[in-house]
């Protein structure tokens, strides 16, 4: 029984993994790329301000 629950659990896992994997993939891609744009213009704006200095 808990063999056919442990090879249950993984099959299930897997699929939920790779539902979750493509969700996170995409979720993950936009703030991502959101976080790092804010970043690279905090960092320009840092860099103006000393230049501007």
């Amino acid at each position: 029984m808990l063999v056919a629950i442990i090879q249950l659990g993984t099959l299930a896992r897997l699929p939920v993994i790779n539902r979750r994997k493509v969700g996170m993939t995409s979720n993950h891609h936009a703030p991502y790329d959101l976080g790092y744009t804010r970043a690279t213009m905090v960092g320009t704006t840092s860099c103006e301000s000393v230049t501007a200095s």
